[in-house]
């Protein structure tokens, strides 16, 4: 392949981590700055763009503590998937990554959000203003199935 070629399609895709950081029933969420080209003034995860030669696991652990000031000590990922930039012809490759436990407080850093906030993940479901679609399904996988349920057992014969 030439050169051209390759920087063609480096341009036309990238990869992205990003981490659910969860404690108990809540997902701590970020609020990208409104001067954001990419989903401004949108609820989102921390985590960012892979640099050349990194890992996803390397660039998420990276990002939290650019974005959040936390290392993560105990994460997992959840799901790779693929979605257009908008206003782009960039295909983006998104690895999600859950996050149980980091060192340090979560704090924000940067000129990446506005605000970040803890939600209840009911709530972060429901918000009008979410960065990516996808997040709800990632979100509601995280609800635990009620304790309320009730199973039936056959009556003795």
């Amino acid at each position: 392949m030439t050169s051209d070629v390759v920087n063609r399609q480096q341009e036309s895709a990238t990869t992205v981590a990003n981490g659910i950081l969860q404690s108990n029933r809540a997902i701590l969420l970020c609020k990208r700055c409104r001067e954001k080209l990419l989903y401004p003034g949108c609820w989102g995860l921390p985590g960012g763009h892979l640099e050349p030669g990194e890992t996803p696991e390397q660039a998420l652990v990276r990002e939290l503590r650019e974005e959040l000031g936390v290392t993560p000590t105990s994460f997992g990922r959840m799901l790779i998937f693929n979605d257009d930039a908008p206003g782009t012809e960039v295909q983006v490759i998104y690895h999600i990554y859950l996050v149980t436990a980091w060192d340090g407080d979560p704090v924000m850093l940067g000129g990446e959000h506005s605000e970040i906030r803890w939600f209840d993940i009911e709530t972060a479901c429901e918000l009008a203003d979410l960065a990516l679609l996808a997040y709800k399904p990632l979100f509601r996988s995280l609800l635990p199935i009620s304790s309320g349920l009730r199973i039936s057992r056959p009556s003795a014969c």
